[in-house]
């Protein structure tokens, strides 16, 4: 179905007609799943802050919404959230990674000493 409009205004007494528009009606608009930006944002900045679980999640969630993004399956407006969203996500990540190396490490240098000093003998 197709409508035109025309576009007439008058300025100083002067009627002036712009050429019709045409506008073609859709059938079915396109649905498009809401953005979870704010949710992956704010996973991802509990992530940092209180349990890297959470950074985690934010790291996958924001894996699987940018590619819809990017189709346009998804609403593109928090596209900036779900990117920062996912970079907090990624450092939560690697805080937990470098977090569990250090204990690897202070739990294997407070062994080693106490073996040294013979805590393990009487046993």
């Amino acid at each position: 179905m197709r409508r035109s409009v025309t576009n007439s205004k008058e300025f100083e007494g002067i009627r002036i007609d712009y050429p019709p528009q045409t506008f073609k009606a859709s059938t079915m608009e396109q649905q498009v799943e809401p953005h979870r930006g704010t949710t992956v944002v704010v996973l991802g900045i509990l992530g940092l802050v209180l349990c890297q679980v959470c950074g985690i999640i934010a790291w996958v969630m924001a894996n699987k919404d940018i590619p819809k993004m990017s189709a346009g399956t998804m609403d593109p407006a928090g596209l900036q959230q779900t990117k920062a969203g996912k970079i907090c996500g990624i450092i939560s990540v690697i805080l937990l990674a470098l977090a569990i190396v250090f204990y690897i490490i202070f739990g294997a240098a407070m062994f080693g000493i106490a073996a040294s000093e013979g805590a393990f003998e009487q046993l």
